[in-house]
């Protein structure tokens, strides 16, 4: 027992041991959003992280053991990224952990394979938890509502087939289970299905008969639906996800077929691992008819399989329902392919994997020895591509060449990899991948918007202002757009136009402390400090730290003469940046008009 103990931590400590070799990598894409800006991390009580609701935060809001797990992140390291890779790796640790039990649980039960369940389930257990294919809901921080859901899934099972032993105990465990796995992720929706068919293949009988065999723990998994449904009720995913949204069923399956078959390669030869797969194109069957055909026969042999031989019939029929929430009909308008939604399938394809690279050992009498260096050697592989996936996600810049390098039609990448450079300061690499994506997708209305800003930092004004023009006639709410319009008009000596568009702007985003303070500089530059002190103000309530805030506080009230409190003002700037050096000035200026009186 206790050395038994000591295996199923050896996924645990691989799984930790390798994701933490790169655990500095920054925050990413949806990590702004979700982490970075979202305010209802902040605090743990009163719990607005709880807060089921749409709006921005909505894919967070409507996962509220994800929501708790990052709020408990912020209130111990803030948004020092390292805390947040490190609870990460954790948790895919554990789910490695809980996967070595799930799969000796299982194989014990068939007699050819109960004197080697713990070592196949250690194989694996190590071989999924080191796959490359789950880098990415490793290395990508919001991405951890698939290991927490994972977690649960797979305790879900185990609580079940320990249930299966004797116990009401663990079958009431695996319901709760199942309820706090549907508040992480909502491909934990087809955990009750999977646990009946798994009973079915274990047990015998029909389905009907496994169903009034434990009527009431069936009753009990259903249940835990009512968690899913009212986290997607309350907190919807927004308008991206759904019918009659621009992008047909029969469209998104085909995308679909390409994109299943796609995992698949991955599996088998993780090489390029991709992070963004783009937006569903406009497929026709005879673009896909051989991807089709083949998960087409996959699922009808899964099906047939389950009837004849329910152990590995099962196997398929997990496979595909592990697959179907996030890949089938349902169309996704923002993303028809992501390497984390295979985290769950691809563990019942490493444990085929095992189980016939077993079968084929026994067949030839490979000697156990050199089994175990195959295993070895399988798995130093696996690792040390994962590591070196982690360096891709090292940087932004190295990331989003790796998703240009894998799909150079995917606008959107093109997109990500330009707001990188330019973030870094590379403009003129930054407009190539700009006007790249115009070119790949003349609507993408943050294209023109990105290439805009770019131009405008080089000084081109009028081009930029075109270009925000073409991003506000797709887009009409563009609050952005509308301030660096302002921004434009402004020098060019419009001042009546740049306050129409700062106000526009304001109207469209209340929250814009940038709006609100380019505004008040305007009326600054036109001597109105009154109306200029009414938008500062607002500034800082928007943004409590922000040291230029106080400072244009300041200078609206040194522009009325009150000194003393603009002293105030120029000096609280200076408590938040020392080295702010305009504020300093600002200071000596004061005190030499207090001294001049």
């Amino acid at each position: 027992m206790v050395a038994r103990q000591l295996i199923c931590l050896l996924p645990f400590v691989l799984a930790v041991g390798v994701y933490l070799v790169h655990a500095d990598g920054p925050f990413i894409y949806d990590d702004f959003p979700f982490i970075v800006e979202n305010e209802d991390l902040r605090q743990l009580w009163p719990a607005s992280w709880l807060r089921l609701g749409g709006g921005e935060h909505a894919q967070v809001n409507s996962r509220p053991l994800l929501s708790l797990t990052l709020a408990l992140n912020y209130r111990v390291d803030g948004l020092e990224v390292r805390g947040y890779h490190f609870v990460n790796a954790l948790l895919h640790g554990c789910c490695a952990m809980v996967l070595f039990g799930v799969l000796r649980r299982l194989w014990v039960q068939v007699e050819a394979l109960a004197g080697q369940a713990d070592g196949l389930a250690l194989c694996g257990a190590v071989l999924w938890a080191l796959h490359p294919l789950n880098s990415e809901v490793v290395y990508y921080v919001s991405q951890r509502s698939a290991t927490l859901m994972g977690i649960f899934y797979l305790l879900t099972l185990y609580a079940f087939l320990r249930g299966l032993q004797g116990g009401r105990f663990w079958l009431v465990g695996a319901v709760l289970c199942c309820g706090l796995g549907m508040a992480a992720k909502e491909v934990m929706v087809s955990a009750p299905l999977l646990v009946l068919f798994c009973d079915r293949a274990l047990a015998g009988g029909s389905l009907f008969q496994v169903l009034r065999r434990r009527v009431w723990f069936y009753g009990g998994l259903a249940a835990t639906w009512l968690v899913l449904l009212r986290g997607l009720w309350v907190g919807p995913h927004g308008t991206a996800i759904g019918y009659g949204l621009g992008v047909s069923v029969w469209t998104y399956l085909l995308n679909q077929c390409a994109i299943i078959v796609d995992y698949m390669a991955r599996v088998f030869w993780p090489h390029p691992l991709i992070l963004d797969y783009g937006l569903p194109l406009p497929l026709a069957m005879g673009d896909v008819w051989w991807q089709g055909l083949l998960v087409l026969l996959a699922l009808v042999l899964s099906g047939y399989a389950f009837l004849r031989w329910p152990g590995w019939g099962w196997l398929g029929i997990a496979f595909f329902m592990l697959l179907a929430p996030t890949s089938s009909f349902v169309p996704n308008l923002t993303e028809v392919g992501a390497e984390r939604r295979m985290y769950m399938p691809l563990v019942i394809l490493v444990a085929a994997f095992v189980v016939g690279a077993n079968r084929i050992f026994n067949h030839y009498q490979v000697h156990r020895r050199h089994a175990a260096v195959l295993f070895v050697l399988l798995a130093v592989l696996l690792g040390w591509t994962t590591i070196r996936r982690g360096a891709d996600y090292a940087g932004a810049i190295s990331i989003w060449q790796t998703a240009v390098s894998a799909r150079p039609q995917n606008a959107r990448a093109h997109l990500n990899l330009g707001v990188a450079l330019q973030v870094a300061g590379d403009l003129p690499a930054a407009v190539g991948h700009y006007r790249r994506v115009l070119a790949l997708n003349p609507s993408m209305e943050e294209g023109y918007y990105n290439l805009g800003s770019v131009l405008q930092a080089q000084g081109n004004g009028q081009a930029a202002a075109d270009l925000y023009l073409r991003a506000l006639e797709r887009n009409p709410d563009y609050a952005n757009a509308y301030l660096n319009l302002g921004q434009i008009k402004k020098i060019q000596g419009d001042p009546a136009a740049a306050e129409k568009h700062y106000r526009r702007a304001i109207a469209l985003d209340p929250k814009s402390s940038g709006a609100f303070s380019s505004l008040g500089k305007l009326f600054i530059a036109q001597g109105r400090s009154d109306s200029a002190m009414v938008y500062f103000r607002r500034v800082l309530a928007l943004d409590p730290g922000l040291a230029e805030g106080y400072n244009s506080l300041g200078t609206a009230l040194a522009l009325q003469g009150q000194y003393v409190a603009a002293l105030r003002e120029y000096r609280r700037a200076l408590e938040i940046d020392p080295g702010y050096q305009l504020a300093r000035e600002n200071v000596e200026q004061a005190r030499r008009a207090l001294d001049g009186r």
